[in-house]
Formats: structure tokens, sequence, C-alpha cells
């Protein structure tokens, strides 16, 4: 082939040709055969596949052939060993929180000390001294009204951990780094010794009438008291109950039968004491005994008074209120 080349013109290189630009237009004057237009080689041989094969599932008979393989397979799955939970109950304790445990273990003392509350104070130290169950939670079913796509499940093979503060008690006990405690001076508190008591604690104050250089003991108390604005005369109220140092003083109080002071012959079990006789003919109201018996933070689950929850409903859980997606829970749980 014949090459026309001009210096005047500029020419490109095109594939294995030369151009040249003439009046923006491109005039292919020799050709020299490119690589990409020789003969293709020999071609390799194709195969085809059927439209199963690339994600569309087995037909009719290859599903039932699984199938049937299948159901000839039996795999044995082996059982998942269940954590004993217990052995666990602990781990999380650092060396500050045993230091408050131990600090109030101090305070609890033993069940061998006398009480003024009787079976008050029975129930409450039976309720500090229960640990609380380490369960898991139950999978209910999509129809329960409790059912709530935003429970955590533990897995059989996890141990379940107590919430802080419930490691060794059945009350929470402070925890430095718990929310609540957060800015709260924890090793302050548990360095200040409270297990002092106060000289005849549980007795009334008797006020001697003696004279003294302001006039009587009694009249120098109700004097202070005016002083401070904490008196209030008896035309101006039902009752008056004063208590000086945790002491009840009859001489500085106005009572009544239903507003009293209550002592520890109010509390007092058939054999505990002999002067449990003398206070059976006004025994403690049951509604009292019932409110003494409260614990705060949902121990107490059952609330103090129903709430009306539309026309004839009414609520009368605390773990149960705001529904199954923002409900407060259980007073143990982590999430609580």
């Amino acid at each position: 082939m014949r090459i026309m080349a001009s210096s005047s013109l500029p020419s490109l290189l095109l594939g294995g040709g030369i151009a040249l630009l003439l009046d923006n237009s491109f005039v292919v004057t020799a050709f020299a055969p490119s690589s990409s237009l020789l003969p293709a080689a020999a071609a390799a041989p194709t195969t085809t596949t059927h439209l199963n094969a690339i994600g569309l599932g087995p037909d009719e008979d290859e599903a039932a052939a699984l199938a049937s393989a299948a159901a000839a397979v039996v795999t044995e799955v082996p059982p998942q060993e269940v954590v004993n939970s217990e052995e666990y109950r602990t781990s999380r304790l650092t060396r500050q929180d045993e230091i408050i445990d131990e600090w109030y273990a101090s305070l609890l003392g033993s069940s061998d000390e006398p009480t003024h509350l009787g079976r008050i104070s029975q129930e409450a130290r039976r309720r500090i001294l229960t640990l609380p169950e380490l369960k898991r939670a139950p999978i209910l079913p999509r129809e329960d009204e409790s059912w709530t796509p935003y429970q955590s499940n533990a897995l059989p093979t996890s141990a379940i951990l107590p919430a802080y503060g419930l490691e060794q008690y059945g009350l929470p006990m402070p925890r430095k780094n718990a929310e609540t405690w957060r800015h709260f001076d924890v090793v302050g508190m548990i360095g200040t010794d409270y297990s002092g008591l106060i000289d005849d604690i549980g007795t009334d104050l008797v006020l001697d009438d003696d004279d003294d250089d302001d006039g009587t003991v009694v009249e120098t108390y109700k004097a202070k008291m005016i002083e401070r604005g904490v008196w209030i005369d008896d035309d101006s109220c039902t009752a008056r109950l004063v208590y000086v140092d945790g002491r009840y003083c009859p001489a500085l109080s106005k009572s009544t039968p239903d507003i009293r002071n209550l002592s520890s012959d109010d509390f007092a079990t058939d054999d505990s004491s002999s002067s449990a006789s003398a206070s059976s003919s006004s025994p403690l109201r049951e509604e009292i005994i019932t409110c003494l018996n409260r614990l705060p933070d949902g121990f107490t689950d059952e609330l103090a008074a129903e709430v009306p929850s539309g026309d004839t409903d009414h609520l009368t859980s605390l773990k149960s209120l705001s529904g199954p997606d923002h409900n407060v829970g259980e007073p143990i749980s982590q999430f609580a």
C-alpha cells in the first residue's frame, strides 16, 4: 500500500494507520494491519447451564430428591451446657465494692441484737439478706400483652449476673461508678462510723420538772422551739409529736388515739414481751404495718394507690408502668 504524508498538515497515529487532518475531517491514506483486526484464535468450547444453577433453585424433581436425602440423614446436636450463674455472682466485685459491703454489714449487725419494730424489723432484715434469683427472662409469644422486641435474652452458655449492688444483698448497695451514686461521696460515707446508738434509744424522754435559771426544763425546751419557729400551740393543732435526739418526749407533745407515738410495745409479739398484752387493746392498724413494710425503688411492686388507666382499668404494678416497650421492669434487673 502507498503511504502519503504531508509535512504541512498535522498527522495523527490512529490504530496502525496514519490519518491526515483536512478541513476538520480525517482522511486515512494508509493503514497497517492491527492485531485487533486479525482473525481471532479458535474459540474455546462453550457449555450451557440450567437457570437453576445461577440461583433460581432446583426443579421439582431435584427438590424432592434433596428433601428425601435430608430426611435420611439424622444429625445429633450435642446438648449445650447451661452455666451455673451462682458461680459468677460476685465476679464483678472490685475491692472498693467489697469494702462497701463490709461497711454495710457492720451497720446491719447480727440477728441476735434486739430490735424496736418487732416483725417489721424482722421482715426488713429478711428482704435484705435474701439474694435475688439469677433467672433468665422468659421468651414470650408475640400474642402476649407483655411482648416487646426490645428484650435482651442471654444465651444458655452465658452467666446471668446480678444488677450492680445486688451481688451480696437483696437490696442494692452503693456503688461508686453506678449512675445513682456517681456524684455522691461514697468513699467519705463509708469512712464514717454510724454504728453508735443513742443511749436509751426506743424509750421516751422524760424531762425533769426541776427549776433552773430560766424556769422549768419543759418551759426551757418550749422557749427554744418558739424562738426557732417550730412550736405549734395546742389550740392551733390537733396533735403534736415532739422528738428530742430521736426519743419521743411526752411532756412537749399532744396526742390523740389516732395520732400518737409508736413505741416498741406496739410492735412486740406475744412471746417477745410481757407488755404486748398492754398494747393489745389498741393494736396497730394493718394499714400501718403495710406502709412500714413498703420498700422503695420498686422492691415493693404494688403501687401505694391504684392508678386509673382508661375508663375501667387500674394500674397496680410498678414494674408494668409505661407499657411493655418502656416499662420500669424488675428492680433486680440490670436495666431497671
